[in-house]
């Protein structure tokens, strides 16, 4: 997913798939074209992308 997050803030935007597991995109503000398409939690994330 193309979607991170920047700044030295700790303000949660969601999680997303890095190609290996999900990770958490904290900062002050969220860039990428799928900051729109964060999920909500870890076990959304592992439950969307567990085929991968």
């Amino acid at each position: 997913m193309d979607a991170s997050g920047v700044g030295d803030c700790n303000d949660p935007f969601g999680w997303a798939w890095d190609g290996i597991k999900c990770v958490a995109v904290v900062g002050c503000e969220c860039v990428g074209s799928d900051c729109g398409e964060l999920l909500p939690d870890s076990s959304t994330c592992a439950a969307v992308f567990s085929g991968c």
